[in-house]
């Protein structure tokens, strides 16, 4: 019986260590990619210096922080951003996405950096740029 069970154990963890629902398809990166930038103002677009097509994706989940609301990406790197959609309805650990597109104007306030709610499909927030 004790054997069984470590069987049974051991199926369960390799099991969960073989999900990959965490790992983004090419094709959702690219679905992610073109609604954050569709978003964007056409002079935002036009700053971007790099392919948007290429734009970094990383996928975290939400918290809520007294009033402040953070993109974590994981126990060691949190992002506070702006939730812009005052419909959009969050609770902690929902999983939302970051896409981050490079532009000309980097150097001096940073990348433009969209969040999305996967659930929706939508920009809800953007990190600051300075």
């Amino acid at each position: 019986m004790k054997y069984l069970a470590i069987i049974f154990l051991s199926l369960a963890l390799l099991i969960r260590c073989d999900d990959d629902s965490d790992i983004l398809s090419a094709n959702d990166e690219l679905s992610y990619r073109t609604i954050a930038y569709n978003s964007l103002s056409k002079e935002d677009k036009e700053s971007i210096i790099s392919n948007w097509e290429k734009a970094t994706v990383v996928q975290g989940f939400y918290q809520k922080n007294g009033d402040a609301d953070i993109f974590v990406i994981d126990s060691e790197s949190s992002l506070y951003f702006f939730l812009e959609d005052s419909t959009a309805k969050l609770n902690d650990g929902q999983r939302l996405v970051l896409v981050t597109f490079h532009t000309k104007d980097d150097p001096l306030i940073g990348p433009i950096t969209i969040i999305l709610n996967p659930n929706t499909k939508k920009a809800i927030g953007s990190l600051l740029r300075l």
